[in-house]
């Protein structure tokens, strides 16, 4: 399954920015790919006792893509991944406009440009901005003339509102 062409996550290394999600390149295997490195969860006493377990601070985003890109803009994601590395490891500008991100009001991240968020119920919206960096080199399989990457990055900060 192919994303709906417009929504699309945005890699950018100083001057260098790859548009993911595009005509020519496109997200795979019908997922949306940013998620919780670890969730909350619940454990028992040896008398049935239930307690919440999780984190006292704000989880950490993980983003495993799966991409059909022309082979252009692999090559692209393979230059990216080597400026990343060769570059002292910088942090990367990932603007996520695939998932809605949703807090309490008021907002505490950038919004993606040219986006708007959406307030209701105590509870804003929208699509965010996010400092990552590659948690794991690009994989590439050439696939009937297109390329399949697979990459992953990982939350390192909070681009701040």
């Amino acid at each position: 399954m192919v994303n709906e062409f417009g929504r699309s996550i945005t890699l950018t290394l100083g001057d260098f920015a790859i548009k993911l999600g595009d005509y020519n390149c496109r997200f795979v295997e019908g997922t949306y790919p940013r998620e919780y490195m670890e969730s909350p969860g619940v454990s028992f006493s040896a008398y049935g006792t239930a307690a919440g377990d999780g984190a006292s601070y704000e989880y950490t985003h993980i983003w495993n893509l799966a991409l059909l890109c022309e082979p252009d803009v692999a090559d692209q994601i393979s230059r990216m991944y080597s400026a990343f590395l060769l570059g002292g490891k910088s942090k990367i500008r990932l603007v996520d406009e695939v998932d809605l991100y949703h807090e309490p009001t008021p907002r505490t991240r950038a919004i993606a440009p040219g986006t708007e968020e959406n307030i209701s119920g105590g509870m804003t919206s929208y699509f965010a901005q996010f400092d990552a960096w590659f948690t794991a080199p690009p994989r590439k399989v050439q696939v009937r003339g297109w390329i399949k990457v697979a990459l992953q990055l990982t939350e390192m900060g909070k681009v701040r509102a």
